[in-house]
């Protein structure tokens, strides 16, 4: 997998932007990317060296549209979360 394809987006939330003072940033990436290709792409995109990786899934969830007359199913996704290593 490319690393545009295992990285989709970062997570800026106020809980994961109070975690980035500690050196924990959190990304959507790929739900088949593992931590070691997660690893190699955000040291590689970001040039940081990585202490660990956790990742876990965010279960689908059911909203209304836009017009509130259907439920449309959300995707299921993947969110790593990792530490960089202090200097």
């Amino acid at each position: 997998m490319k690393i545009s394809d295992i990285l989709i987006k970062p997570i800026t939330t106020e809980k994961s932007l109070k975690d980035s003072t500690q050196g924990k940033y959190t990304f959507i990436v790929h739900p088949r990317a593992n931590k070691l290709e997660i690893k190699k792409a955000i040291m590689k995109l970001y040039k940081v060296e990585i202490q660990s990786i956790n990742t876990n899934f965010i279960r689908s969830k059911n909203k209304l549209s836009k017009g509130r007359k259907q439920i449309e199913k959300r995707p299921l996704q993947k969110k790593a979360i990792f530490t960089t290593k202090n200097k």
